[in-house]
């Protein structure tokens, strides 16, 4: 799985993956960054219809208070502590230390918007799925 492949790949052979092209909204350039954290992001199909709506419908307001943001935020916040956990266990202080930093970051955005605690989410199948997995693959 996906998730296997950051606990072995990633953390398992201490080198986190890199972006090699994006392009910087500040100077419109092409960069490339390094030692990005891989996670995973999903929701189900319920979930995006709905984002769906809202967009087509053009209503940002719907679109600025839907779940999907929260949710995606609460989805960071499990596997970046996860992975970081796992990478600090097996001796990756280097790693681990880098998923810590990301989590701070998606911290910060949760108290910005005052999330909530990630159980209104478990309507979600995968939420829940990417949740579980990630629990039963980093003990976390």
């Amino acid at each position: 799985t996906k998730l296997e492949k950051i606990k072995d790949k990633d953390i398992g052979m201490d080198r986190l993956p890199s972006v090699k092209y994006f392009r910087s909204e500040n100077t419109d350039e092409r960069l490339s960054l390094e030692e990005v954290p891989r996670v995973i992001v999903g929701v189900d199909g319920r979930t995006m219809q709905e984002v769906m709506e809202l967009w087509d419908s053009n209503d940002k307001d719907g679109l600025a208070k839907h779940k999907v943001q929260h949710m995606i935020l609460r989805e960071l916040e499990l596997q970046l502590r996860a992975f970081g956990n796992y990478a600090e266990k097996k001796g990756k202080s280097g790693i681990a230390a880098k998923y810590r930093q990301d989590l701070e970051i998606v911290e910060r955005l949760i108290e910005e918007k005052k999330s909530g605690n990630g159980h209104e989410f478990t309507s979600d199948r995968v939420f829940v799925a990417i949740a579980t997995e990630t629990h039963k693959i980093f003990g976390a």
